[in-house]
């Protein structure tokens, strides 16, 4: 019997029509950095360039998607708040020094705890809108 995974948010839909659209160039990115997302997502479609402890092989179209929409929102951030128009000609302690200084995210998740990490700047602008059900507190191990 073959198992075949079903995409019930439309995942690959979404990727492959964003993809097609950013062929013309994405708004509010320099070509420089349009270049290096491009690259590096079509490294991430087929497998390439993966940290040395993770598994190898092609990302999933929601990995995709959250990498796409992760790294134009931080080289637009980049590019309008320190004026970087190529990524690749920043050095690291640069790069540190800049996320060293974004502000921390103040949102509180159902599970009780605060969202500190910078890394996890886009934590401002995903909401939950409702708690998690008792079921779910149950398979986490902790209910309330």
């Amino acid at each position: 019997m073959i198992e075949t995974k079903i995409d019930y948010y439309n995942h690959k839909r979404k990727y492959l029509s964003w993809k097609e659209k950013a062929k013309k160039g994405i708004e509010g990115l320099s070509l420089e950095n349009y270049n290096v997302l491009m690259r590096y997502l079509s490294d991430m479609e087929s497998g390439l360039n993966v940290a040395l402890l993770m598994k190898k092989g092609p990302r999933s179209f929601i990995r995709l998607n959250t990498l796409r929409i992760r790294m134009t929102f931080m080289m637009r951030l980049f590019q309008t708040r320190y004026n970087l128009d190529d990524m690749t000609l920043v050095d690291e302690e640069t790069r540190q020094d800049i996320i060293g200084r974004l502000p921390p995210g103040q949102e509180k998740y159902t599970v009780r705890q605060m969202v500190t990490a910078r890394q996890d700047y886009m934590a401002e602008q995903f909401k939950p809108t409702e708690p998690l059900s008792p079921l779910r507190f149950y398979y986490l191990g902790n209910l309330p």
